[in-house]
């Protein structure tokens, strides 16, 4: 279990630290959100998104994961279904593709951090 929270720390302030290295002045409130977000402002476009499947043996089980790489850096390490208690992987590549494509278009949208809820996870119907 203290492994488990220690990576969710590590994780946590690896995005932190990288998004606190922004202008002050680029970062907006979106007070219209339910949640309000704050995004980035930058430029999306230009930046190359990549996502990669792996199978994660680090558990019991072998599952998948992914990894988000953004410019060829690697910027999500997902070996767990986010969002979900415990350390299980995603059951079949294709799940952890699509949820992995699914954080690429809220990090495309400026959404940090690109969270993913057990909502959005039951609306693509991963389990």
């Amino acid at each position: 279990m203290w492994c488990f929270c220690k990576y969710q720390f590590f994780r946590f302030a690896v995005i932190a630290i990288f998004f606190s290295c922004s202008h002050p002045q680029s970062r907006i409130v979106d007070s219209s959100a339910d949640t309000k977000n704050v995004r980035q402002v930058s430029e999306v476009k230009s930046k190359q998104f990549e996502v990669r499947t792996y199978v994660n043996t680090d558990t019991k089980k072998s599952r998948w994961g992914y990894d988000i790489y953004v410019d060829s850096k690697l910027y999500v390490h997902q070996p767990h279904i986010p969002a979900v208690s415990g350390r299980e992987g995603f059951i079949t590549e294709e799940e952890a593709k699509k949820v992995g494509n699914f954080v690429v278009k809220k990090m495309k949208r400026n959404i940090v951090p690109p969270t993913v809820s057990v909502e959005e996870l039951d609306s693509m119907k991963i389990e």
